[in-house]
């Protein structure tokens, strides 16, 4: 179930292309650091995490979530009433074997309600861009 906030916009006829990040990573020789993506995960890959990945995963799953949301919303001009299934859905696409299902629980929780709060300061205030056209 959705519900609809304004008029499906229109897709350009040309779109821009997206260069994956894997891609720009690999186009770097391995001594030269080329995204602060990267050179921060090169700073991080020895520290032992305090949380068990937690919060790394918690927020990989609710960014996929807002993405998904805000391509609907470029797409069709609604964003999901049922996020509870949202989250599902996403949840469903990840692999969660290290972490037990009260811990799964707690993090579709957040995203419902991280996400719940994110829709309704949407769209955002910014200057004179109408969030009801695509360009």
């Amino acid at each position: 179930m959705a519900t609809v906030i304004g008029q499906r916009p229109m897709l350009p006829a040309k779109l821009e292309p997206i260069i994956p990040q894997g891609r720009i990573e690999r186009a770097c020789p391995t001594e030269q650091v080329c995204t602060e993506r990267e050179w921060y995960a090169r700073l991080d890959a020895d520290c032992p995490s305090t949380d068990d990945g937690f919060a790394k995963f918690r927020g990989i799953a609710t960014g996929m979530m807002a993405e998904r949301e805000l391509v609907q919303f470029a797409r069709e001009g609604r964003l999901t009433v049922d996020l509870a299934r949202a989250a599902d859905d996403v949840l469903a696409g990840i692999r969660l074997g290290q972490f037990p299902p009260d811990r799964v629980t707690e993090v579709r929780a957040s995203m419902v309600a991280q996400i719940r709060r994110w829709q309704t300061n949407f769209p955002p205030v910014d200057g004179d861009r109408d969030w009801m056209e695509v360009e």
